[in-house]
This record gives C-alpha cells, sequence and structure tokens, in this order.
C-alpha cells in the first residue's frame, strides 16, 4: 500500500482461517459493514430453500426472477411472491 500510494485492498481478506470470508458494505444505519455470506432463500410452509449463496456482495433483486423459476422446478405452481426484510 505504500509503494502504490492506495489507502484499500479490493477483496481483502478479513481471517487467515476462513480466507473466504470478505466485508460487504451495507449501508445500514446500525451496521455499516457485515462479514459472512450473503444468502438469497425461498420459503414453502415455513422451510427455507437456499437459492443463492455468495461470500460477495450481490443485488437480490436481479435474482427474483430465477428465484420464481428455481421455485417453480420444486413446487410447480408459485402463487405468493413475498419481499422479506431482514
Amino acid at each position: 500500500m505504500f509503494a502504490s500510494n492506495t489507502t484499500s485492498i479490493p477483496e481483502q481478506i478479513v481471517s487467515i482461517d476462513k480466507n473466504y470470508i470478505r466485508p460487504i458494505i451495507r449501508g445500514k444505519e446500525t451496521k455499516k459493514v457485515e462479514f459472512g455470506a450473503k444468502v438469497n432463500m425461498i420459503q414453502a410452509d415455513g422451510i427455507n430453500f437456499i437459492e443463492h449463496l455468495d461470500f460477495n456482495a450481490f443485488n437480490e433483486g436481479t435474482r427474483l426472477i430465477s428465484s420464481i423459476r428455481f421455485a417453480r422446478t420444486l413446487f410447480g405452481k408459485v402463487t405468493h411472491i413475498k419481499r422479506g426484510y431482514s
């Protein structure tokens, strides 16, 4: 960083033991940065199915159509779509 005169390292390792964990900038008021995997899930009858899991940030909204297609392959007809907040 000194030789290249930079202040940040993209894809920096934050854990030696778990080198696949990366910081995800969330921009929330309480937590600016989160660590660990981000998951896009489908819920049916109280059971959660993981549709997409990634240790890098991704936009859940762009995965909506693929999530619906995945749910149709699992259950046939999809009757309700609900956006969850955490």
